[in-house]
């Protein structure tokens, strides 16, 4: 006992899982390990088919039903918990007692920490991230109690993760089970946690807030450091008197070079009392990206540069290679500026191309490169969903960012503190370092976009003229309009100036290419063919992609015209939003085949039953379309150079072409006789509609228009073809055409919403169909040429709505990506009463490509055909993102 407080001595019993032992909806899979709070373990979450880690507690919650109740409190508090450096808690399990988490794959921070201590330029992005782990823990009541570095886990991309907020004051002892301590329900009178990291409140048994955290993260970043504990002693409790009475070693004492700022960070953190102490981990963290900040621009002594440059021999042999991942990009910078961090004379510029590795995705398209040249952001898979995420090159620091599901096709603000993006048919802004999305504008299929420094945001949405809105949000107003054989306009980008801007025009070959317009409604000039997307790369240059080849091109800012020798930079470049570059000149790509050009990236083609079991589907393609009998499969998928239509045979696993104009065919319908499919076909610059006679290939168009039509479904009678149709004013419409093309298109949903994916019920009297009518995507059901008001579906959002073939279910994939099911009946005046959604499995198709549905219903509606995200398929070029350096090397010559 010491002042008064009790120190729980004796071991806390932990239950033992064998492989194969089933709790609730879990099989375990192994051990992963165990600790003071409880053995882990690895498991498969049996409804959502994902691995969790699954903890079991300590014994003593057995038959304590005060206790167990705390802990589910404890759990609820915790679940509620969102942050990107917290280990998310999923539920709890009752018996035996358990919380259920996120698995992270990764090693704890304890086992990295090497005897010397890390480096500064792994330490702070490490340090910060988890400071901003307690503070936004702290903000929602929380106190972690046990911080130390055994519960901080790292992935191997670096991004740090908090674990057991909360545990030790779950096990606290209540009345019915207190042995040796004195006050039930609450902390005083009752250590916990681990002694080396305690604060003196904590060690002498007294009550504990945020504060408590402040001094145990002051004890992980001294060691962090130095590799040496703050306080340590013979004994637990030689340390804890240390703890309350004797002042922490000096971080000088131990490593002199490391910098006086870190020094007196640590000792503020350290006061003994928590009334003078640093108040919360928001100004620990604040300070600590001040001196990350003094770190990156050189403003710290020459011994302490070392200090945070230091790294083993071949690791500094390892970065001198061409094709280079993860922390490389901290020299790829450096070089930028013509130096090398380990020397103090000017180096001569050496063009290079770093690689980068990224999480797997199936929209390659989305990535952008921070104005500093030093973060980029990119979409990518996170659990078998697409998001944003962040990496900083300088440090390999890589992180989702929250509340960017779907979200596609992302630009940076000019001080580098937001991003803009696209979801569904909105506009969002982020900041990066804080904050969720905020919804600025309407932007049905957003094509692209650019923020200038008097905060005006330019974007272009499928099939309309490029827009301009407030950055703060508001009602966008057009820019230019849609020129005559003008298709649409892409990929806006803007020049230094902030008024003038770069972007892609779709059309026929002789006005298709790059153009630079003007937010003063000067008169708009094509510059030169290419493909969509241009960037202006300092100090004077165009980059831009021709037939798969990255250019340079010298531009003349004052007469706003380029120059007539571009010089090639890259080859099997990909097309389509395909390079983006920073104001330090980096210039970031992908190569390959464009992303509407290929199957997506780490996806593949399964059959789902309804409990979620999948088995593989040997044909790959994208939007599967099923024939009415389920024998055959349509899909479209790259083939000799371009897209086309192809047929797979299910029962014989043979695939033919159906399609072979070099133009790219897409977005697949079968007749319901299954001798003719309807597809988009951009051969006349838009995409029109166009059918094919299976028989004998005889192909005709059925209709054509200056803006794109997607074709979505052919009704059961023959009778109709619906279509998305892109309005410049409405947006996205649903309108239905007879296949003979003979008569008018017929309006089925046309409103200021947009609308998309319409679906005909098998008897052909109502429409399902997308729309985000409410502000976010919706699934709703409409009578077709009958009247009657739209009936929602879905209740928290959906997209891609499939029938049943008998009409009586009706199937759309919820936002999180489960794939849900509703029940449809009719009664005796022909209304459809529908019931509540019900999830039936997780499903895993990409939910980043806006076009149509990725999946389809077999007749019985027993099983699915559909996309299938598949991690071993993934690992090829689509999760490399390529950084070109110095390339101003190469185009000297024509400056």
């Amino acid at each position: 006992m010491l002042n008064g407080a009790r120190i729980i001595q004796a071991p806390l019993v932990h239950m033992s899982l064998t492989p194969g032992t089933r709790l609730g909806a879990y099989d375990v899979i192994g051990s992963l390990g165990s600790g003071a709070m409880g053995e882990v373990y690895r498991a498969r979450d049996t409804k959502l088919r994902r691995d969790v880690a699954i903890k079991v507690l300590p014994a003593l919650f057995a038959g304590d039903p005060d206790r167990l109740a705390r802990f589910e409190r404890e759990a609820q508090t915790l679940a509620s918990l969102n942050h990107p450096h917290v280990a998310q808690v999923y539920g709890v399990i009752e018996d035996p007692p358990a919380l259920v988490m996120e698995l992270i794959e990764g090693r704890p921070l304890s086992a990295l920490i090497r005897s010397e201590g890390l480096p500064l330029r792994e330490a702070l992005p490490l340090a910060i991230q988890t400071a901003d782990a307690l503070a936004a823990a702290h903000a929602g009541g929380i106190v972690h109690r046990d911080f130390k570095p055994a519960n901080v886990v790292v992935t191997d991309g670096g991004v740090a993760k908090v674990l057991d907020f909360g545990v030790a004051k779950s096990i606290a002892p209540t009345a019915a089970t207190q042995a040796t301590a004195t006050a039930p329900q609450t902390d005083a009178g009752l250590v916990l946690g681990t002694v080396a990291y305690m604060s003196p409140e904590q060690a002498a048994g007294r009550p504990v807030d945020a504060r408590s955290d402040v001094f145990s993260f002051g004890s992980v970043l001294f060691e962090m450091t130095t590799g040496q504990r703050a306080f340590e002693a013979d004994t637990s409790m030689s340390t804890l008197a240390a703890i309350i009475h004797q002042p922490a070693r000096r971080l000088s004492d131990v490593n002199p070079a490391l910098p006086r700022e870190l020094e007196r960070l640590i000792a503020h953190c350290h006061r003994k009392d928590p009334a003078s102490r640093l108040q919360s981990m928001v100004d620990v963290r604040s300070a600590l990206e001040d001196l990350r900040d003094d770190l990156d621009a050189g403003r710290l002594s020459a011994s302490t540069a070392m200090h945070a440059l230091h790294a083993a021999p071949r690791r500094r042999m390892a970065w001198t290679g061409l094709a280079l991942v993860g922390a490389a990009a901290l020299v790829a910078i450096g070089l930028v500026a013509g130096k090398a961090w380990w020397s103090r004379a000017p180096a001569a510029l050496v063009p290079m191309r770093l690689d980068l590795v990224t999480p797997p995705t199936a929209d390659r398209y989305s990535f952008a490169l921070s104005p500093e040249g030093q973060r980029i952001v990119y979409a990518a898979q996170d659990h078998g969903r697409s998001v944003l995420w962040l990496r900083t090159l300088t440090t390999g620091d890589t992180r989702p960012l929250a509340g960017t599901a779907r979200g596609y096709l992302p630009f940076w603000s000019p001080d580098g503190r937001s991003i803009g993006f696209f979801i569904d048919s909105r506009l969002y802004r982020l900041d990066v370092d804080a904050g969720a999305p905020q919804s600025l504008t309407p932007a049905p299929l957003g094509t692209g976009g650019s923020w200038n420094r008097d905060g005006i945001i330019l974007f272009s949405s499928l099939g309309k003229s490029l827009q301009q809105v407030a950055a703060t949000g508001g009602v966008a107003s057009p820019v230019n309009g849609i020129a005559p054989r003008h298709a649409g306009h892409f990929a806006p980008s803007f020049l230094p100036d902030g008024r003038h801007f770069l972007y892609y025009v779709r059309g026929d070959p002789s006005v298709r290419g790059i153009y630079v317009g003007s937010l003063d409604k000067e008169p708009s000039r094509r510059l030169f063919d290419a493909d969509p997307g241009a960037s202006f790369a300092p100090p004077g240059d165009i980059v831009f992609v021709r037939d798969r080849t990255l250019f340079s091109v010298p531009f003349d800012m004052t007469r706003r015209v380029a120059g007539e020798r571009p010089v090639p930079l890259a080859r099997d470049v990909m097309s389509e939003q395909p390079v983006a570059a920073s104001d330090t000149g980096v210039v970031a790509f992908r190569s390959g085949e464009s992303a509407a050009r290929s199957s997506p990236g780490g996806f593949e083609i399964a059959r789902y039953d309804r409990s979620g079991h999948e088995s593989p589907v040997r044909f790959v393609g994208q939007s599967p379309s099923l024939s009415s009998d389920g024998g055959r499969l349509a899909a479209q998928r790259l083939g000799e150079g371009n897209v086309d239509i192809w047929l797979f045979d299910l029962d014989r696993s043979v695939a033919t072409r159906a399609t072979f104009d070099p133009a790219d065919d897409v977005m697949v319908v079968w007749a319901p006789d299954a001798t003719q499919i309807v597809f988009s076909s951009n051969r006349s610059a838009a995409q029109d509609l166009y059918i094919e006679r299976l028989a004998d290939g005889g192909v005709r168009r059925l209709i054509a228009s200056a803006h794109d039509k997607l074709a979505t479904d052919w009704s059961r009678d023959g009778q109709w073809i619906l279509y998305t149709a892109v309005d410049p004013v409405t947006g996205l419409d649903i309108a239905a055409i007879a296949p003979d093309g003979k008569s008018e298109p017929v309006p089925v949903a046309r409103t200021p919403f947009d609308e998309k994916d319409g679906q005909f019920s098998p008897d052909g009297r109502w429409v399902a169909y997308q729309s985000n009518e409410t502000g976010a995507p919706e699934v709703w059901i409409r009578p077709f040429r009958r009247p009657g008001a739209p009936q929602r579906v879905s209740v928290d959002g959906g997209t891609q709505p499939r029938w049943r073939a008998d009409g009586r279910e009706l199937f759309f994939v919820a936002l999180d990506g489960r794939l849900m099911s509703v029940a449809v009946t009719t009664d005796g005046q022909g209304a459809l009463d529908v019931a509540s959604p019900l999830p039936l499995f997780q499903f895993s198709a990409p939910d980043s490509v806006p076009e149509r549905a990725q999946y389809d219903v077999e007749p019985d509606g027993k099983h699915f055909i559909g996309l299938k995200y598949s991690p071993e398929s993934s690992g090829r070029a689509d999760s490399i993102l390529h950084l070109l350096l110095n390339w101003t090397a190469v185009t000297a010559p024509h400056e």
